[in-house]
């Protein structure tokens, strides 16, 4: 299982708050006096409860139009969806045609001590196992005994059922970002377009910079390189997408491009968790947080954090991201 990185612990701590707190012990109420016409209050509507469906169900949703395979760093040739294995194990893996590979899987997992349950898991390429095919199936064996559950056995899958099968699974180590997790701060104050805002070795607000319509934040400290710790921004002309969604699209496809357990946003209510724990794979929907300007679907694999921002008409409008840096 993965160690706790600050980002996962930013999770906890939320949802320690909210899990954890103390119940209010009931006090005795005074006996209500009549109300006069002018004390009368017109109660607020009563919350609607979450319409949750089967795992069957969210499945047969529609893949959207905007749906793309994770990076595999090269271009597939053929797909493979595992076996199932270890508790409610699922496993992606795309194949070129010189036998390159990579594979992302996760499985439920039982965190020490808690009693939580999460979805945890990785991905992993050929370095790691050596893949055999016969005929519609592939194998795995792997160079080392795996310390996790890992998937071995796999079937030939299409592009379209892959691209279900990848919709169906939690965010997890998919990304492509259009700027350097690490770098030098005169290789980046180079590279065109960028624009320092501000810099602070070892401050709150770290090196910030203006790059391609977004708001580009740095760790710095004093002689090392800059680490990418996240980015806001509105602007198409920012390259960044999660699974083929970004700047524009409706929330509704976004919801679409991800697991659920339901299957529209109303549906969902305020807040509610669509997959996920405590501090693993998490996919979320919050429509109370003033704080970031509207509606917020937010997908984490415990690592980077992906904030899609909705206005008025459910349309994302704004995107935040967040790196965990260690």
């Amino acid at each position: 299982m993965k160690r706790l990185t600050p980002i996962a612990f930013m999770l906890l701590m939320f949802l320690l708050a909210s899990r954890t707190a103390p119940a209010a012990k009931p006090t005795p109420s005074p006996t209500p006096l009549p109300a006069s016409p002018g004390d009368l209050i017109t109660p607020g509507p009563t919350p609607v409860p979450v319409a949750t469906v089967s795992p069957e169900e969210a499945s047969s949703r529609a893949v959207p139009e905007t749906m793309t395979l994770p990076d595999a760093g090269f271009e597939p040739e053929s797909y493979w969806l595992a076996e199932p294995f270890g508790d409610g194990g699922q496993a992606l893996l795309l194949m070129s045609g010189d036998g390159r590979f990579k594979c992302w899987y996760n499985y439920r997992s039982e965190y020490p001590n808690t009693g939580w349950e999460d979805i945890v898991g990785d991905s992993f390429t050929e370095t790691e196992a050596e893949a055999s095919i016969d005929g519609s199936t592939l194998t795995l064996v792997y160079a080392e005994i795996p310390d996790n559950p890992r998937p071995e056995r796999f079937a030939a899958i299409t592009r379209a059922e892959a691209l279900r099968a990848h919709r169906d699974m939690p965010y997890n180590d998919e990304l492509s970002l259009p700027v350097p997790v690490r770098v030098e701060r005169s290789e980046w104050e180079a590279t065109p377009g960028v624009t320092p805002v501000s810099y602070s070795e070892g401050g709150v607000s770290g090196a910030v910079y203006e790059y391609m319509g977004a708001t580009v934040y740095f760790d710095a400290m004093s002689g090392a390189p800059l680490y990418f710790s996240g980015f806001t921004t509105e602007s198409v002309a920012f390259p960044f997408k999660v699974r083929g969604v970004g700047i524009g699209i409706s929330g509704e496809d976004v919801l679409a491009s991800f697991p659920s357990n339901v299957l529209t946003l109303a549906d969902a209510g305020e807040c509610h968790t669509f997959y996920g724990g405590v501090i693993g794979f998490l996919g979320s929907w919050n429509a109370t947080d003033k704080n970031r300007g509207g509606a917020d679907i937010m997908v984490s694999d415990s690592r980077t954090i992906t904030h899609f921002i909705l206005d008025e008409d459910g349309i994302v409008y704004k995107i935040e991201f967040w790196n965990s840096v260690d």
